[in-house]
């Protein structure tokens, strides 16, 4: 609703635009594309709907003057270019003439005066500018010629009587453009007024006839839409019902295709919401009867061929089929091969490639494949303005795939960016909606990411915020939001974070579970997050059996996975971490076997540059340890270590991954008596410190990792000094000192004035300042020995977070 203030500026911004070229002769302000924006917005305000089948001129003044603008601007434009602008003020003019002759332009109120009419001065008879709109806006896609159409249409009503057969027919044809319109700009009053056309078209219609059918159909996409605006159930409902009617009622075979292509839409929104498999078949059946019956080359084909591929790709997301991923993929594609290059239905079809090759990537790995859907999920978001009722879920697209670039890719701008399109998504989603839930707890999960790539404490925070909130919506809690929740509550408990435990992140992963069906292809992700759980909880209370249960679960998760698949890596890393924890309580041989095979295959399985190499390669050594300890088999120390080294060096793993890394292979260097690799390995993760404890970081979250690794210089320095290389010790010693001074440096300027003004920030930043100048007084060297843990490589929460 325009306010009044901002009508006025608007009508002052328009005038001046017209102005300026009355004065200045310069045309750029009136042919600049801003001003059929400021021409169309003062159209909106300037007329109040009396019902579908009328419109009244509320505010002459801006209407006449948006009617001027574009009378100007066709004056200005090349020959040729200016038609859609002659219409329009055509049309203005013609509607202002009875009431207001002295707003039109000399020239147009002599024609009108004299009896012409305004199909006589358009050169076009009313239903032929009509046609020449739709067909014009059918191929091109064009916003302005779709305003000019719901012009043309509003402004025909008034001249039909109510028993002219043809009312109904322009009364759908309006609803039909509003809806097209609402898709693009997100305008709820344009549905609104689309619903009450198409309402009264159905009315009008002759009951028993087969257009009863297609307006029946173009109603439950109204319904479809107003269900993704505001959630209704009740809108799903009644907009299946009516396409189910629609179906039956269809005599012919020229607009069946399109009839059933909308049922299948809506049963795959109603699967969506509530996941009756039932549902999901029908969406599908009709679907692919649609695409069957739509002739080649038709207009409607296209939106055939999306509908179905958005089927395929719910029952991709629940089974995780190739062959569905494959044939939504080649579907996407033959629809966007027939449309032009600016066609607003493009967006959608993009949008579901995106989403397929994202899922296709989740078994295939391929780096290609997941850079083509992020290209493609671009290519929708930027043909998708913000108030579009779509943008959401495609940002939410946006965030999966970016997410899963940056786990393979280790590109933290990729992260980032998933969580920039996650927070705008939550922003633009109404607090009630019910995939608002969904959107959070994307958030959560690429939030938890970052804080596991970067460890900045607020990122954690956030996170867990997040997740609790998308359990909280209106709509039931989903395995997805339960899932991210209890990783994040793990995560937050690993960390210190006050008032977590492990009970709810147990809690939370068991109704995960008990939500998805033995099929499901979400199930192994969900046993492995509750396996992590599960070892949480055994280490938080001691009980044995939580342990054995996580051991379990992980091994489900195994067993349930595809050995070609791409997260089959990740559960074999964490199954080897948990054997390899049993294995410390029971000393059982079986369990460290075991853990040493599938450690192999973990790491066998993993390509290389991936950024999940490193942890992996770090559980394998660990449990190549502990059975070197117990077995004292002298290869596995030899090949502990080396593992050890190999995950400290990847430049493309995680810094934490590789400080933990360096600080394991140096304490086991240390263990065999071999000073020259222990001092490789402490400087090593010396080197890591400062890319983990980076200036990007909040204060308290850089504090925290120095201060973790406080004795790293001094042992680093006194290993190298045990294998005879003094010079490296210096140097060793004072590069700690001067990664302490690097993160001090900004903390000494003077304080006076600060104190002056903030008093309070003042003394917290001075105590701030002491408790690092104390670092170093508490740092001691005890020669030639420096351990840090007992068995670096089994730290508990080393496991690889479900994704």
């Amino acid at each position: 609703m325009w306010r009044g203030g901002d009508r006025d500026a608007l009508v002052d911004r328009v005038q001046r635009r017209i102005d300026t070229l009355v004065e200045s002769g310069d045309p750029e302000l009136v042919v600049e594309p801003a001003a059929v924006a400021d021409a169309s917005a003062l159209l909106e305000l300037a007329v109040e709907a009396t019902g579908p089948e009328s419109f009244t001129v509320v505010d002459g003044d801006a209407y006449q003057i948006a009617g001027w603008l574009h009378w100007v601007r066709f004056h200005q434009l090349p020959d040729g270019e200016g038609e859609i602008d002659r219409q329009i003020a055509l049309s203005v003019f013609a509607t202002l003439h009875p009431r207001f002759p002295e707003f039109l332009p000399a020239q147009l109120r002599e024609h009108f005066d004299n009896g012409v009419t305004l199909a006589d001065a358009v050169g076009l008879s009313w239903p032929e500018r009509v046609g020449a709109a739709q067909d014009a806006y059918a191929k091109t896609g064009d916003a302005e010629t779709l305003d000019l159409l719901i012009a043309l249409l509003r402004g025909g009503l008034p001249h039909l009587a109510g028993d002219d057969a043809r009312r109904f027919a322009v009364l759908n044809d309006l609803g039909n453009a509003l809806v097209g319109r609402y898709e693009r700009a997100g305008e709820p009053a344009d549905l609104d007024e689309a619903m009450e056309a198409i309402n009264s078209a159905l009315r009008l219609a002759p009951s028993g006839e087969a257009v009863t059918a297609v307006l029946r159909s173009n109603l439950s996409n109204a319904l479809r839409l107003r269900f993704f605006r505001l959630g209704r159930r009740t809108d799903l409902d009644d907009a299946i019902t009516l396409s189910r009617a629609a179906a039956g009622e269809a005599a012919d075979q020229e607009h069946m295709p399109l009839i059933l292509s909308g049922l299948g839409a809506v049963l795959q929104l109603r699967y969506d919401r509530d996941g009756d498999l039932a549902d999901l078949a029908d969406a599908i059946a009709a679907g692919r009867t649609a695409v069957a019956e739509a002739p080649a080359g038709s207009e409607l084909r296209h939106v055939c061929l999306s509908n179905l591929a958005g089927s395929l790709w719910a029952r991709l997301r629940r089974f995780g089929r190739d062959a569905d991923a494959d044939e939504c993929i080649t579907l996407c594609r033959e629809a966007l091969s027939w449309l032009d290059a600016k066609h607003p239905g493009r967006a959608v079809l993009e949008a579901n490639l995106a989403a397929a090759l994202w899922m296709r990537f989740q078994s295939t790995d391929d780096l290609v494949e997941i850079g083509t859907a992020a290209e493609a999920i671009e290519r929708a978001l930027l043909g998708t303005p913000a108030g579009d009722p779509n943008r959401p879920f495609w940002l939410a697209s946006a965030s999966w795939i970016r997410l899963d670039q940056f786990r393979r890719s280790g590109q933290v701008a990729d992260l980032d960016a998933a969580i920039a399109a996650m927070r705008e998504g939550v922003r633009t989603v109404p607090a009630d909606h019910p995939y608002r839930a969904r959107i959070l707890n994307d958030l959560g999960s690429a939030l938890l990411a970052r804080y596991d790539w970067r460890g900045e404490r607020a990122d954690l925070t956030e996170a867990v915020r997040a997740a609790r909130e998308a359990t909280k919506q209106p709509v039931d809690a989903d395995a997805s939001g339960l899932l991210t929740l209890g990783q994040a509550l793990l995560t937050a408990w690993r960390n210190g974070v006050d008032g977590v435990g492990t009970h709810e992140a147990v809690t939370a992963m068991r109704e995960a579970l008990r939500q998805l069906p033995d099929d499901h292809a979400m199930r192994p992700v969900v046993l492995s997050g509750l396996g992590s759980a599960l070892m949480a909880r055994f280490r938080d209370s001691g009980h044995r059996p939580y342990l054995d249960e996580s051991i379990a679960a992980d091994r489900a998760a195994v067993a349930a996975t595809p050995d070609d698949h791409a997260s089959l890596p990740r559960y074999l890393s964490n199954y080897c971490a948990a054997l390899a924890t049993r294995f410390e309580y029971t000393a059982a041989t079986a369990d460290i076997e075991e853990a040493v095979t599938v450690g192999r295959r973990a790491v066998a399985a993993t390509p290389m540059g991936h950024p999940a190499l490193s942890r992996r390669e770090r559980h394998l050594a660990a449990s190549l340890r502990q059975r070197f300890a117990h077995a004292a088999r002298v290869e596995d120390g030899a090949e502990s270590l080396e593992f050890f080294r190999r995950a400290a060096t990847r430049p493309e793993a995680a810094a934490g991954d590789r400080l933990l890394a360096a600080l394991a292979w140096g304490d086991l260097a240390a263990e065999r008596g071999l000073p020259e690799s222990a001092a490789d390995g402490y400087a090593t993760a010396l080197a890591a410190l400062p890319d983990l404890a980076w200036r990007g970081l909040g204060r308290g979250s850089q504090e925290k990792h120095l201060g973790d690794r406080a004795g790293l210089a001094p042992a680093a320095g006194a290993w190298a000094l045990t294998a005879g290389r003094p010079h490296d010790a210096v140097g060793l010693i004072d590069r700690g000192r001067g990664i302490l001074w690097t993160q001090l440096l900004d903390t000494r300027s003077d304080l006076a004035t600060l104190a002056a003004r903030a008093p309070g920030l003042a003394a917290r930043l001075d105590a701030v300042r002491t408790a690092l100048d104390a670092l170093g007084a508490e740092v001691t060297i005890d020669l030639p020995r420096v351990r840090f843990t007992a068995n670096r490589g089994t730290r508990p929460g080393e496991d690889e977070a479900p994704g």
